[in-house]
């Protein structure tokens, strides 16, 4: 991700009433300002696009560390592979035709039924509170804990 600083382009943002509030009760309560959660989720869900080329380059260099046969870098690599499977269904991977995405969905649909985890799910941005919530309800929402008030438990 990258450091927004000094010359970052900026924007004024009108937030809905209580929102802010939300925000900066849960950023206080991870130790973060309330512009890094910000930025950390349109990051997350606005990511940078690829190029075709680039990918490729980065999958066969990949490759060729797979000589080492570590088992850390073969997850790695099929880590890879599947994103970048995902950032072409996406539109993330740029270069691309809809009738070349529409074979890439359907190749990537048939080897996800035969997965028996729900690999594609996995988010590597995600922190690991935000994992086991998604895990739990499929949304990653935030909420900030929050002291009960007399008569919540009611």
């Amino acid at each position: 991700m990258a450091k927004a600083g000094r010359g970052a382009d900026q924007y004024m943002l009108r937030l809905p009433g209580g929102l802010r509030d939300r925000i900066k009760a849960y950023s206080e309560a991870r130790g973060t300002s309330i512009n890094s959660e910000i930025i950390r989720i349109l990051e997350r869900e606005f990511p940078e696009p690829w190029s075709v080329e680039q990918r490729m380059d980065d999958l066969l260099r990949m490759l060729s560390v797979l000589n080492a046969a570590e088992a850390d870098e073969v997850d790695r690599f099929t880590n890879e592979v599947e994103e970048t499977l995902r950032g072409i269904i996406g539109g993330r991977v740029d270069g691309l035709t809809d009738e070349q995405r529409e074979r890439v969905l359907r190749a990537y649909e048939r080897y996800s039924e035969q997965q028996a985890h729900d690999a594609a799910a996995t988010d590597p941005e995600m922190q690991p509170d935000e994992r086991a919530v998604f895990d739990l309800i499929g949304t990653t929402w935030k909420f900030a804990p929050r002291a009960a008030k007399d008569g919540d438990n009611k």
